[in-house]
């Protein structure tokens, strides 16, 4: 698609004018929007109205449909002994609970994402391994807390409810943004645009970027 790429459509030629004047007849007076439908498939690898919508508000889908797989392939190892310890017969019925809460979100973020376009199965997935960054360091820092500084037992199962209960935060959170999608987080007033881009964002430093943006109009930066 770059090959002989200028960003114009305009500067576009064909092996037979007959073809030429019948393509550009075609685009008419819309060269510009051409152009910025053929620079959001190049940066997103895919044209959707979503990720339109979402460039419109500010959004940089650079690699917006391209996911990484890693967290769904992985995370079910972390579920299951989650569930596993929390369904135990010697638990409360509050742990059973909170067991049976975790597999049910789990299955509609999966469920979720395996009926969703292409771009919105891959922001779902970025958005959950994003949010599963601070997750993990607030569980360390709370286990750490507890059993270091508390002196409570690492099984003990007050602990291990109050890391429930943030897990279960987590994945409501991420099934909220699956459902939501990237366009509507975008068009949040405020800070939409900010954290539709910290999400979506492969690198670190386009993720520093969107939070030192959180606040700001698109048309500020």
């Amino acid at each position: 698609l770059t090959d002989d790429y200028t960003g114009r459509i305009k500067d576009a030629c064909c092996s037979m004018e007959q073809d030429a004047r019948r393509i550009h007849g075609e685009i008419g007076g819309r060269h510009e929007e051409v152009d910025r439908v053929i620079q959001l498939l190049i940066r997103a690898g895919v044209w959707t109205p979503r990720l339109r919508k979402a460039s419109d508000a500010g959004v940089d889908i650079k690699d917006a449909a391209r996911a990484e797989l890693a967290l769904p392939c992985t995370s079910w190892c972390f579920d299951l002994v989650a569930v596993g310890v929390l369904l135990e017969e010697d638990t409360t019925p509050l742990c059973k609970i909170m067991g049976f809460a975790i597999a049910a979100l789990k299955l509609t973020w999966l469920v979720t994402i395996g009926t969703q376009p292409i771009d919105s199965r891959a922001f779902s997935i970025k958005a959950l391994s994003k949010l599963a960054i601070p997750w993990s360091i607030l569980a360390v820092f709370v286990h750490a807390f507890g059993v270091y500084i508390l002196g409570m037992s690492e099984v003990d199962i007050c602990l291990i409810q109050i890391q429930a209960v943030m897990y279960i935060v987590l994945l409501s959170v991420g099934v909220f943004f699956s459902i939501v999608r990237i366009e509507r987080v975008a068009r949040i007033p405020g800070v939409g645009n900010a954290v539709a881009q910290l999400l979506v964002s492969r690198g670190w430093k386009r993720s520093c970027r969107a939070v030192r943006s959180i606040g700001r109009r698109p048309s500020d930066d």
